[in-house]
């Protein structure tokens, strides 16, 4: 694999831990190729230069509030926007001030890997990926070269460098320093982000004989024509000395064809959420030859940067070989990242030519003579919470022969946050949590939360105080908050004082705690809460044994199903609200998560439900059932509320932002950690916000970012009316309000890279609730939040 840029003196593999390698180099003059504890990366992890910005990668005030470790600057005794740290940090990941955020270099590590993926995320959400492979200014756009550029000086200028209307000309395109982006764009160019989004084609180049061609000039064509109405792209492109293009990402359904020696390839069309592997042949047509097109596995986050390089011998220039490739053996040993110490009888696999085959490393740590053909390439996996997981790609050649290949395993962060059975978080209260033969004691904060930091993959235990196990999970960095709620038999246990000596207490399936899981990858199956887990089944040695463990995830007898709403009156899905009765417990839910009118759920085996939706204010039981594996997928037919058209748009002109992107109900924020409890209308500021129905103001305060919220309960549902110019609202409360009135104009957020002024909007389907609308649900608000999607869809003008 060939290096990217010089920068100052010293290039990085073109890999994700290259890249941070290299911005690193780039922003602090570290190398951290070598040991953090060099002390020119000990130096550089401490700096704070003239204008404040700190640390390896020079985070800024702003980037660290966006990454939830510096709080906001409204809700900070810091409340100026220059970088002079004088304020509170919210002590996240154990960060709890400027002091121990220098002093710890591992986890600034982690935050430029957390930052990476927020920027990834941020980028496509506002569909700026229609701009990579374009040339501007002679510089090609890429995306580890557009990340890069955002974080030199934001997603605003970044937009405004890529001519996108409405950031053209209103963003500061260079940093404090006088760099413009165009000189990080080109400087971080075709790095492979791997984890930062599973959107890649990567390309081989073989001649007509097999044999790799190296050095290859092509050009890479792509066309696409989306929001901004991007055309034809062209740039051209050399295959390395294993013959593999640089990776290629374009915004999906892009129409990608490859030219070499006048011929072509066919059309190659970029995927939603693949991993795209390709190999073309340069004979007298390029001819695709293969495609994988498996889903992408999750990728392991590093806290550790480890840049390992092998040398490779090159094969003589003239040579051609007219048999089967040399079969090369070589040995592969799974690492502690930490310690570089090796794992024994560690279970991984290898992924070779399409297929999968189980390995287990021997009493030493070392799995010994495997076999791959020189040339080829191989995935090492490990097991993960949702699939396969890729520690590292290996290309075979005479470089490896006869070698032991080192795989780290890095540590992995998550923190669990403990609820009793009334949904309070459990404080200050002792727990115990067994992992690798060990049981710690854990004492959770005044939050509730548990932090651990234990080897990717691993499987650990949460005990209770009496030390009776009620939780087996994988360790899986897809997973980094784990909402845990007890039920009233283990609340039962945990809060009764105990004695170091008490002896363990017997507690029987049916009372063991459940758990829910909110998960970070968007379109994954508990992308929300998943509503009821029930106890888990016994699982035993949790540390690595001659078996082969880390040991996969169990649960108990757990039962999913799906719940499909249908308008009857026109027999199509729609996203309807119903509720479940569940042990006792009626909760409201919305469809459309897992789709139109799809939403999945998990309950235990044996246990009933009933489906509820409310007819004329009263509840009416439509389906029951006992839970049994397997279960059908229940479609409800009901009649869609008759006050749905009778909303009245907020605005009086229409648009359609709060349909995609960052901007609709259940987006990501905080890397997946919370949802979007909202939809966000577009409307520069000044803009007039109308009430959506008759009501009564029920609440006025400040909301975000000097900006107020208007709550006004209607008919059906309570709506806030977020964002709303500070201190200007044209009601008070106790005011009745009728459709259309006025009741104030769309603020001014001081936010930097937003796309627009908004109105946010939220809606509440149980109007006779007098309480707060916040809650411990992903979404941070209270049960009967719903989706307002369909109400703006069909609110009139």
């Amino acid at each position: 694999m060939k290096n990217g840029k010089s920068i100052n003196q010293k290039s990085y593999p073109l890999t994700r831990y290259g890249f941070i390698c290299a911005v690193s180099r780039k922003e602090s003059s570290s190398d951290l190729s070598l040991p953090l504890t060099a002390l020119i990366n000990i130096n550089a992890s401490k700096i704070r230069n003239s204008l404040g910005y700190i640390g390896f990668f020079q985070f800024g005030e702003a980037a660290l509030i966006d990454l939830g470790y510096y709080k906001h600057w409204n809700n900070n005794s810091d409340k100026t926007k220059i970088n002079d740290w004088t304020g509170s940090w919210v002590g996240h990941n154990g960060v709890n001030s400027l002091s121990d955020f220098l002093k710890s270099p591992t986890k600034q590590i982690q935050i430029i890997g957390e930052w990476i993926d927020l920027l990834c995320k941020r980028l496509r959400n506002r569909n700026f990926n229609e701009y990579y492979g374009k040339i501007i200014n002679g510089i090609e756009i890429t995306e580890s070269g557009a990340i890069a550029g955002a974080h030199l000086v934001g997603e605003g200028g970044l937009g405004s460098f890529l001519g996108i209307p409405g950031f053209k000309g209103n963003y500061n395109e260079s940093d404090g320093n006088n760099v413009h982006i165009s000189k990080y764009i080109n400087m971080f160019n075709h790095y492979d982000l791997e984890s930062c989004c599973n959107r890649k084609i990567y390309i081989s180049l073989k001649n007509q004989i097999g044999q790799i061609a190296k050095n290859k000039k092509v050009t890479i064509e792509s066309e696409y024509s989306g929001k901004f109405k991007q055309s034809k792209f062209i740039v051209n492109a050399e295959s390395d000395e294993q013959g593999l293009l640089p990776v290629i990402i374009r915004h999906p359904g892009s129409k990608i064809v490859i030219k070499a020696d006048g011929k072509q390839s066919a059309v190659i069309t970029q995927a939603i959420d693949k991993k795209q592997s390709i190999e073309l042949r340069i004979s007298e047509d390029i001819k695709v030859q293969s495609v994988l097109q498996k889903p992408a596995e999750p990728e392991p986050k590093q806290e550790k940067v480890v840049v390992v390089e092998h040398k490779m011998s090159d094969s003589k220039k003239d040579e051609v070989r007219t048999e089967a490739s040399k079969n090369i053996k070589f040995d592969i040993s799974i690492i502690e990242a930490d310690t570089n110490r090796k794992i024994t009888n560690m279970k991984f696999f290898v992924r070779y030519k399409g297929k999968i085959k189980e390995h287990t490393s021997d009493d030493s740590g070392i799995k010994t003579d495997l076999i791959a053909e020189e040339g080829e390439s191989l995935d090492i996996l490990i097991n993960g919470s949702k699939g396969y997981q890729k520690l590292k790609t290996i290309s075979v050649t005479k470089g490896i022969e006869n070698s032991c290949i080192l795989v780290a395993l890095g540590l992995v962060s998550v923190k669990l946050k403990i609820h009793d059975s009334n949904g309070k978080v459990i404080k200050k209260n002792k727990f115990f949590v067994s992992y690798r033969g060990r049981e710690i004691e854990k004492t959770t904060d005044t939050n509730g939360f548990i932090q651990l930091k234990m080897l990717n993959a691993f499987v650990y235990k949460l005990l209770l105080s009496n030390k009776k196990p009620v939780l087996t999970l994988r360790n899986d960095p897809s997973i980094s908050v784990i909402n845990v709620n007890l039920n009233p038999a283990a609340t039962t246990i945990q809060m009764l004082p105990v004695a170091s000596n008490t002896p363990t207490k017997t507690v029987s399936a049916k009372t063991a705690p459940a758990a829910e899981i909110p998960a970070k990858n968007e379109e994954s199956f508990v992308d929300y809460l998943i509503d009821f887990i029930p106890s888990l089944g016994k699982t035993e040695n949790v540390h690595t044994e001659k078996n082969g463990n880390p040991l996969t995830k169990q649960y108990g007898n757990d039962v999913l199903f799906t719940i499909k709403t249908i308008n009857k009156e026109t027999g199509k899905e729609e996203n309807l609200s119903y509720s479940i009765n569940y042990n006792g417990a009626k909760r409201t839910h919305f469809t459309g998560q897992d789709g139109v009118g799809l939403k999945k759920h998990r309950g235990e085996d044996g246990k009933k439900i009933e489906v509820i939706v409310d007819i004329n204010g009263k509840d009416q039981v439509l389906y029951t059932a006992t839970l049994k594996n397997p279960m059908p997928i229940i479609e409800i037919r009901m009649d869609k509320p008759k006050d749905d058209g009778s909303y009245l748009f907020p605005l009086k002109v229409r648009t359609n932002s709060y349909k995609k992107g960052f901007a609709r109900f259940g987006s990501n924020r905080s890397r997946g950690k919370r949802k979007h409890a909202g939809c966000d209308l577009y409307a520069s500021a000044g803009t007039e916000i109308r009430a959506m129905a008759d009501g009564v103001v029920r609440s006025i305060y400040y909301f975000y970012d000097n900006t107020d919220a208007i709550e006004i309960t209607h008919q059906k549902h309570i709506i806030r009316y977020g964002e709303v110019r500070k201190g200007k609202a044209l009601v008070k409360v106790g005011d009745k309000v009728v459709k259309g009135q006025v009741i104030g104009h769309v603020g001014s957020l001081t936010t930097k890279g937003i796309p627009s002024m908004m109105l946010h909007l939220e809606m509440y389907s149980n109007p006779s609730n007098k309480g707060t609308l916040s809650g411990t649900s992903v979404y941070k608000r209270r049960s009967d939040l719903i989706d307002p999607t369909p109400f703006l869809d069909s609110a009139s003008l």
